[in-house]
């Protein structure tokens, strides 16, 4: 009896602990001009092996790209998969499916090997799947780099890594931040 009482309350701490999961992802190219650029961009994200398929629209220069299941998403090696096929991230928004995840502005939430910063954010509580929109210099057109370099001042946003204003165990202390908005 005891080891089953154990068991649901790891089971319980197991489902409370893990309420986001990366699905999917918009990825918003620029400088895609022809078929053949597009190919170059698809070629080098299907690389990636956290990537399970990649579907392209030419005519709005983006991608769908599917995550496998359980794997660690290392999104900036997404971005840095577009740049080494010579072009540049326009715009990434992550679909994430979430069960009852409450969010506010300054909210650090884990998904498997990084965390999400949550930025300009009301409150608000996320269910099924959403999309977040990631506000990284590298995830955004250069157009619209300075406008968040403005609107966010946390240390984390220059650095990509937990800084004072990031509540993170310290098992969570080398771990890539990301900053997203909705």
């Amino acid at each position: 009896m005891r080891m089953i009482f154990t068991l649901i309350v790891l089971w319980t701490a197991a489902g409370a602990l893990l309420v986001a999961a990366p699905v999917s992802a918009s990825l918003k190219v620029d400088g895609l001009t022809c078929s053949l650029c597009n190919r170059s961009v698809h070629v080098a994200v299907t690389k990636l092996d956290f990537i399970d398929t990649v579907a392209a629209d030419l005519a709005n220069a983006s991608f769908t790209l599917t995550f496998k299941p359980g794997q660690e998403i290392r999104l900036d090696r997404i971005a840095r998969a577009v740049q080494e096929a010579g072009f540049s991230v326009g715009a990434l928004t992550l679909r994430l499916q979430v069960a009852g995840l409450q969010v506010e502005e300054g909210l650090h939430f884990p998904i498997p090997g990084a965390y999400l910063h949550f930025v300009e954010m009301r409150p608000q509580t996320l269910d099924g799947v959403v999309e977040v929109q990631l506000v990284d210099p590298i995830f955004l057109a250069a157009s619209d780099r300075f406008r968040w370099a403005a609107r966010v001042s946390a240390e984390c946003y220059r650095t990509g890594r937990p800084a004072a204003c990031c509540p993170i165990p310290e098992n969570g202390a080398s771990s890539r931040i990301y900053h997203v908005t909705r």
